[in-house]
């Protein structure tokens, strides 16, 4: 987005540009140009209960690779209000191709299971919480 005002911001360094949604609605920031094209992260590595082995394939672009291990990928951006379950449970039901969300919340949960650590009775208790 280009807003109109920015050509008058330009020459101070500085551009107005959408920086994420607050309450429904589009928010906006001034950033220095020599980040204005900065990209946020896009991916969020998780669910496996060893560290995995990745490789960026892109540094600029955060595009990352798992080389040894099962880890998921969560490949969408990342809004304001962080990642909330249903964003995992849509997420979840396009990758796998699952047409009954409640299918897909199950399918999630049981992989969300299998990739806790042992010792980890906090983030079971989290996992398996009403409301998933």
């Amino acid at each position: 987005m280009s807003a109109p005002m920015n050509e008058h911001l330009r020459p101070m360094g500085i551009e107005l540009r959408q920086s994420g949604h607050l309450g429904g609605y589009p928010r906006f920031a001034l950033v220095p140009l020599q980040f204005a094209h900065a990209r946020a992260p896009k991916n969020v590595v998780f669910g496996t209960p060893s560290k995995p082995d990745i490789r960026f394939l892109s540094a600029v672009d955060s595009d990352v690779e798992v080389v040894n291990g099962n880890a998921l990928v969560y490949d969408r951006t990342v809004t304001d209000d962080g990642i909330r379950r249903r964003d995992l449970r849509s997420w979840w039901q396009e990758r796998e191709h699952l047409a009954d969300p409640n299918e897909a919340t199950e399918s999630l949960c049981a992989r969300l299971r299998a990739g806790l650590p042992d010792n980890s009775p906090g983030r079971r208790i989290f996992l398996e919480a009403d409301g998933f």
